[in-house]
């Protein structure tokens, strides 16, 4: 019985670093799957859908080397039932959102919006260690998503200067709406970066719209 304990001792020595260290995007991405959620980076190969800000997007990370997935994103939380997004109103309120991984806190707005449009909000900051690694010289921000129910693809992406848009109605069923104003994620420019997030003093509006 003692030596059997010591080669198990032996083996968890030797094997846990390699386990902790193995990357896990794989995993990750499978398993969330497997509970029906659909593949959020553009199937079709001709953009990059919410890139590194959601696993079922890119589950190699920001960095690309797998050993950071990126959290699921607020819209596939709220699908699965792990949050309930708090809807919230014009007017002069305070609201506090602490960072994804510390807060099941995620606000939608629906105002002007048409049924089965909204927004969904959630804070993205570095001190998540799936966030760790999304890069610039910020703490992070605030994720903001599009999400249109009506629209049944999610590989169909739309961007300023694309023939027909926007009256074409070309954009993400799940969109990240990116607050450098660049599509960049539409236009297969990157799979996200801190531009992404807002900010103080950043503002939602028309030229922002996925």
């Amino acid at each position: 019985m003692k030596l059997v304990i010591s080669k198990l001792r032996d083996f968890f020595r030797l094997a846990l670093p390699v386990l902790i260290h193995f990357p896990i995007r794989n995993r990750h991405h499978t398993a969330i799957y497997s509970l029906g959620l659909p593949d959020l980076y553009d199937t079709d190969n001709h953009g990059n859908g919410i890139g590194s800000w959601s696993l079922m997007a890119n589950s190699w990370g920001f960095n690309n080397n797998q050993y950071y997935p990126p959290p699921m994103d607020a819209w596939c939380k709220m699908i699965l039932g792990w949050v309930t997004p708090t809807t919230i109103s014009p007017g002069p309120t305070l609201f506090s959102l602490g960072p994804q991984c510390q807060s099941n806190t995620v606000y939608k707005i629906t105002t002007n919006f048409p049924v089965g449009e909204y927004l969904l909000i959630e804070n993205r900051q570095k001190v998540c260690l799936y966030d760790s690694q999304m890069g610039g010289s910020l703490s992070g921000g605030l994720a903001v998503f599009h999400i249109d129910e009506k629209q049944p693809s999610f590989d169909t992406q739309g961007f300023p200067g694309q023939s027909g848009w926007p009256y074409n109605y070309n954009h993400y069923r799940v969109a990240m709406l990116q607050a450098d104003k660049l599509f960049e994620l539409e236009k297969k420019t990157n799979r996200g970066n801190i531009g992404d997030l807002y900010h103080d003093g950043d503002t939602l509006g028309p030229s922002t719209s996925s």
